[in-house]
């Protein structure tokens, strides 16, 4: 256990865990502190241990489900916020919802969170708490730094590098029409790709239109299929005048996301035979295409970087959604996490 000391408080201790494979971890030295107050009496000082260390572990305070909410405002003083991505989430409580549902043996690389839309839907805080761990070994949610990420991309990838600080991105979504045998073929093999309802919370084509116009979004209709494209995106972020990796051309469908070739080729051809399926699509905006080789030394650089810990039921992680990205290693068992998330990537300069 290496210790660090970011709080005066003498009444928790903090370590990152042995060989440095581990977010900070925030835990009381007697169980008789409370979180909320403490936390509340320590915002300025978390927010700076956030900023410093990208994540914080908040493990062995008892916090409970009914308490989450509670717990986040307290530790950043801003209640949870309406989530404004793509993927479909179930609601659990006021803005508090369960992590994205994907398969078990499905792993989420690292990323931030609504890095492929508008920079001020992208939430500042983001937060995640155990209520069933998964089995010892599996389900964690790793981070990593982005200012680590960027510096291997800078170093291993440099031409994408620089189409990526020149040339601004396209992303494409497609939702799924709410009842056929597509939908329930797609939702059994991939319950991450959402429906229009799930989506839009609505099946009404004027009102889904409007919805895009709104957001500056480009709406078609390809059958019963809604087809949403956003351009301008930039790939790249400002954080304290660094300029860092922050988009997902990654997330496209390819080989190493899939675990390889053949997961690829078996996706292709039992889950989406056809492009105009497909749950993700992203380009530059002058046309091109990220290679199936690019996005894999993507993941790879990706996965050296991150670090993870297992999760322990109460267990309460908080991070910087622009400097730290985060993932999740297939897991076994029950894995019960909710998410919550407030602030925007705009307001950063109020830390």
């Amino acid at each position: 256990m290496n210790p660090v000391n970011p709080f005066s408080s003498g009444l928790v201790h903090s370590y990152i865990e042995p060989e440095g494979n581990s977010p900070l971890i925030v835990s009381p030295r007697s169980d008789e502190v409370n979180f909320t107050q403490w936390a509340g009496e320590h915002q300025s000082e978390i927010a700076s241990a956030i900023k410093e260390y990208g994540a914080l572990v908040f493990s062995g305070w008892g916090l409970t489900r009914a308490r989450y909410s509670e717990a986040f405002t307290a530790a950043t003083g801003m209640a949870p916020e309406p989530y404004r991505g793509d993927t479909p989430r179930v609601e659990e409580d006021l803005n508090v919802y369960r992590s994205t549902a994907v398969a078990p043996g499905h792993t989420i690389p690292l990323h931030q969170e609504v890095s492929g839309g508008r920079r001020q839907d992208m939430p500042k805080y983001i937060s995640f708490f155990c209520s069933t761990p998964p089995q010892p070994g599996t389900g964690q949610t790793v981070v990593g730094s982005a200012h680590r990420v960027t510096e291997a991309i800078q170093a291993s990838m440099p031409q994408l590098w620089d189409r990526m600080t020149s040339t601004t991105l396209t992303y494409t979504s497609r939702y799924l029409p709410t009842d056929s045998w597509a939908t329930r073929w797609i939702k059994w093999l991939n319950p991450s790709h959402a429906t229009i309802a799930e989506h839009f919370g609505t099946e009404n084509r004027e009102e889904i239109e409007e919805q895009c116009r709104q957001r500056g979004f480009t709406c078609r209709w390809d059958g019963g299929w809604a087809v949403i494209s956003r351009s301008g995106v930039p790939a790249t972020i400002e954080s304290d005048g660094v300029t860092l990796f922050c988009n997902q051309v990654h997330t496209k469908l390819n080989p190493k996301l899939c675990g390889g070739w053949f997961f690829y080729l078996m996706a292709r051809l039992l889950l989406y035979p056809t492009s105009s399926w497909l749950q993700n699509d992203v380009h530059f905006d002058d046309g091109t295409q990220i290679s199936h080789r690019d996005s894999s030394r993507l993941i790879s650089i990706f996965e050296a970087e991150q670090v993870g810990r297992d999760w322990r039921a109460g267990d309460l992680m908080i991070y910087d959604n622009v400097t730290t990205m985060h993932g999740k290693t297939p897991h076994r068992g029950e894995r019960d996490i909710l998410a919550a998330m407030s602030g925007s990537v705009e307001e950063r300069s109020l830390y």
